[in-house]
C-alpha cells in the first residue's frame, strides 16, 4: 500500500483537517455508545435486583411456605454425653424423662491364635446376621489364615466386619463382628457338609460343652437370708427348705436358650417336743428330754406330740421370668438325692428361683446350675462382646431396641441416638427452635433493607435543583414506574394489619418486635422504610405465642386449607411478578438486549458511513494536493523557461548591456 504525506504540496495538514471534521462527524456515535453503555448497566442493574429479589423470596418461603421456619422442632437436653436427637418438623412440643439402662450391641467372636504359616482345611459355610446370610465358598481349597481373611472380606463385607491381628509375629487372630446390633442379629456359622466343620475345629471357634451361667454349690459363700444344712449333694452345704416355708433366690440372669440342673431330697424334720425344743435321740430305744433319759420312745413320743398320719402335701420350684410368666416343677418326695432338669426355651431371662414346700417333710437342694444353651450345637469358644438390645425407659415405660442410633419410635417426632448409659432419669424436651426463627427473622429484615435500600438508590430522581442546594445524583432506573410501584407497596406491606387466630394480640410486625423503629426514633430514620428487631421484644412474643407467631407471615384466613394472608404471603405475592421466568425483570432486560442490538447495528452503520466520509475527504483533499503539485510543476516549468530566454539570466533578471 502507498504511503502518502499530506501537506506536502500545499503546506497545510490536510491529514489533521480529515480527522477533525470525522470527529466531529463521530459525535452521534460516541452518544450512541452512551446510550449502549447506560443499557448494558440497566440490564445488570435489574440482574442485580432480581438476584436479591429472589434471595429473598427464598427466606420469605422460610416463614410461610411448606418448610417454613416454625415446624422446625428443637431436641433439648442438658445431657448430649449420654444421647442426642433430631427434632422432626411439627413433633409435638412438650416434656419427657429418658433413662438408659443398656447399650445396644454387636456379637463379635475371634479365632484362637492361628500360625501364619499353617495350611487351614478347605471349608464352604455360610455366615448368617438376622436375616441376611452369605455363602462362602472360595475357601473351599483351604490355604493360611490370611488367604481366609482376604476371602471373608470380599465376600462376607455386606454384614460382618472383618479384622486381622497379629498377636505376635508368628501368629494371627481372626475377629468376625456383626455389622448389625442387637439381640437378634448373632453370628451363625452353618457349615455345607460335616467335614466342612475341620476349618472351626482348627480355627478354635466353639467350645464342646454348653456353658454354665450359673451354679450355685453354696461351698464358698452361702446367701444370709437362706438356711443351710451341712449334710448336702458331695458332703457340701445344701439349701434347706423348712416345711411350710418358701425360700427365694434371686437370679436376674439373662438366657435366650438353656436348662435348669440341680439335685434335691426330701428328709424327715427332727423331732421337737410340745415347747418346740429339739429332741436328741441317744438311742433307738431311748430319748432325752431336759436331761431326763426316758425308755420306750417310740411311745412315749406319740403322747407328747402326735404324729399326723394325713397326706404330706407337695414341695415345688416356681421359676419368674423377666417377662413375669411362671414355671412351675412339681419336686415329689425323694429319701435320696435326685436329679432334676429342666429346658428353657423360652425367649426370656430367669428373674427368680422360688422353692415352696407344702409338705411336712424338709427339703435339701444343692448344685443348682443354669446351661446357657446358643442356637448353633455348641458355643463360641472367644466371645469379645455378646448380642444384646439397647434397653431404655421413656416415661417410666419400658423399651428395647436392636439398635442405638435413629430410634424413630421412642419420643414421637424425633429420632433419638443412644450414646451411653445413664446413672439416673435425664430430663428432655421438644420445643419451637427459637435460635433458627431468630436467625430466618433477621434474615427477612437483612434482604427485604437491602432490596428496599437498592431500590431507593438505583430509582433516584432528584428534584429540581435549587440555590445553594447540591444537585442529587440521578438513579440508573429512575423513573421507571414498576419500580416505584415495587417500593411503595413493600413498603406498605409490612406496616399493614392482618388476621390471625389471636386476633388484635397479633396482628402486625410490630407486636413481634419488628418495626421501622422503636417509639420516638429519629424521624429520618423511620423515614428510610428500613426495618429492625427488638430482641427482647421478640423473646418475649415467643415465649408467649410460641409457633403461632407464624400466622403473622401467613395464614388461611377464610379455612379453606390455603394460605391467603400475611406478610410474607403478600410480599411473595408481590414479587413474584418481578422474578418469574417472562416476569416484569425479565421484560426490562430483553427490551435492554434489544435496544443493545439495535444500537449495535445503528453504530455499525454510522462507523461505515464514518469511513466512507473519510475516505471522501481523503479523495479530495488527495485531488487539491495533486492540482496543487500540478501547479507547482507547471510553475517551475515555466520558470525555467523564462530563464532561458536571451537576456534573462539564471535567476530570471535581464542582462546589463
Amino acid at each position: 500500500m502507498p504511503v502518502s504525506i499530506s501537506g506536502l504540496s500545499s503546506d497545510i495538514d490536510t491529514q489533521g483537517i480529515v480527522n477533525k471534521l470525522v470527529e466531529v462527524e463521530r459525535r452521534p456515535i460516541e452518544r450512541l455508545q452512551y446510550e449502549k453503555q447506560e443499557k448494558e448497566y440497566q440490564k445488570k442493574t435489574w440482574n442485580q435486583l432480581k438476584e436479591k429479589l429472589k434471595k429473598f423470596d427464598t427466606t420469605l418461603q422460610k416463614l410461610y411456605g411448606h418448610n417454613r421456619i416454625f415446624r422446625k422442632r428443637k431436641f433439648i437436653s442438658d445431657s448430649e454425653e449420654y444421647f442426642t436427637a433430631l427434632a422432626k418438623d411439627n413433633a409435638d412440643k412438650g416434656e419427657h424423662k429418658i433413662q438408659v439402662d443398656q447399650l445396644a450391641a454387636a456379637h463379635k467372636i475371634t479365632t484362637d491364635q492361628i500360625p501364619a504359616d499353617k495350611q487351614l482345611s478347605g471349608s464352604t459355610f455360610s455366615i448368617q446376621i438376622g436375616k441376611d446370610t452369605v455363602k462362602i465358598d472360595n475357601f473351599k481349597n483351604g490355604g493360611t489364615i490370611e488367604k481366609l481373611i482376604e476371602v471373608l472380606q470380599n465376600d462376607a463385607d455386606t454384614i460382618v466386619k472383618i479384622q486381622k491381628v497379629k498377636s505376635d509375629e508368628n501368629n494371627i487372630i481372626l475377629s468376625i463382628e456383626s455389622k448389625k446390633t442387637g439381640r437378634l442379629n448373632d453370628i451363625k456359622l452353618s457349615p455345607e457338609t460335616a467335614s466342612d466343620n475341620k476349618l472351626f475345629d482348627e480355627l478354635g471357634l466353639f467350645r464342646t460343652e454348653e456353658p454354665i451361667a450359673l451354679h450355685f454349690d453354696f461351698n464358698n459363700k452361702t446367701p444370709q437370708q437362706l438356711k443351710f444344712d451341712d449334710n448336702g449333694f458331695n458332703n457340701t452345704p445344701a439349701l434347706l427348705i423348712q416345711k411350710k416355708s418358701p425360700s427365694a433366690l434371686s437370679i436376674n440372669k439373662k438366657i435366650s436358650e438353656g436348662s435348669l440342673d440341680f439335685m434335691y431330697k426330701s428328709v424327715s424334720p427332727p423331732a421337737v417336743d410340745i415347747s418346740g425344743n429339739l429332741i436328741k435321740k441317744r438311742s433307738i430305744d431311748e430319748v432325752t428330754i431336759k436331761d431326763v433319759t426316758i425308755l420306750g420312745a417310740d411311745l412315749i413320743l406319740n403322747k407328747i406330740k402326735e404324729v399326723e398320719t394325713v397326706d404330706k402335701g407337695e414341695a415345688q420350684l416356681q421359676i419368674e421370668l423377666e417377662n413375669n410368666d411362671m414355671i412351675t416343677i412339681d419336686l415329689p418326695a425323694s429319701g435320696n438325692w435326685a436329679q432334676i432338669k429342666k429346658e428353657l426355651d423360652r425367649d426370656s431371662g430367669i428373674k427368680n428361683l422360688t422353692f415352696i414346700n407344702n409338705s411336712e417333710d424338709h427339703y435339701l437342694v444343692d448344685d443348682i446350675r443354669i446351661f446357657e444353651k446358643e442356637t448353633d450345637k455348641t458355643a463360641y469358644k472367644n466371645v469379645v462382646t455378646e448380642p444384646q438390645d439397647a434397653k431404655l425407659k421413656m416415661d417410666g415405660v419400658e423399651l428395647t431396641r436392636d439398635r442405638n442410633n435413629n430410634l424413630e419410635d421412642v419420643i414421637d417426632g424425633a429420632n433419638l441416638n443412644l450414646h451411653k448409659k445413664t446413672p439416673e432419669e435425664v430430663k428432655v424436651a421438644i420445643s419451637e427452635d427459637k435460635e433458627e426463627i431468630e436467625k430466618s427473622l433477621m434474615d427477612f429484615i437483612k434482604e427485604y433493607n437491602d432490596v428496599i435500600d437498592f431500590i431507593k438508590k438505583n430509582g433516584k430522581n432528584p428534584q429540581a435543583k435549587k440555590p445553594g442546594e447540591k444537585n442529587l445524583e440521578k438513579g440508573i432506573l429512575s423513573n421507571d414506574f414498576s419500580l416505584m410501584n415495587l417500593h411503595s407497596k413493600m413498603r406498605g406491606t409490612v406496616l399493614n394489619s392482618y388476621t390471625t387466630s389471636l386476633g388484635n394480640k397479633l396482628s402486625i410486625l410490630a407486636q413481634i418486635g419488628i418495626s421501622t423503629g422503636k417509639w420516638g426514633s429519629a424521624w429520618e430514620n423511620i423515614q428510610k422504610g428500613l426495618l429492625i428487631l427488638d430482641n427482647e421484644k421478640f423473646d418475649l412474643a415467643i415465649n408467649s405465642m410460641g409457633d403461632q407467631i407464624s400466622e403473622i407471615f401467613g395464614y388461611d384466613a377464610n379455612n379453606d386449607k390455603k394460605l391467603d394472608t400475611g406478610v410474607a404471603f403478600t410480599l411473595d405475592n408481590i414479587i413474584q411478578p418481578f422474578i418469574n421466568s417472562r416476569g416484569i425483570i425479565s421484560g426490562k432486560m430483553d427490551l435492554a438486549d434489544a435496544l443493545i442490538r439495535s444500537t449495535d447495528k445503528n453504530i455499525e452503520r454510522k462507523e461505515k458511513m464514518l469511513e466512507t466520509y473519510r475516505r471522501n475527504l481523503e479523495h479530495k483533499f488527495g485531488k487539491m494536493e495533486q492540482g496543487l503539485q500540478q501547479l507547482k510543476a507547471s510553475q517551475k516549468t515555466l520558470d525555467n523557461q523564462i530563464n532561458t530566454l536571451p537576456g534573462n539570466s539564471p535567476s530570471g533578471k535581464k542582462k546589463e548591456e
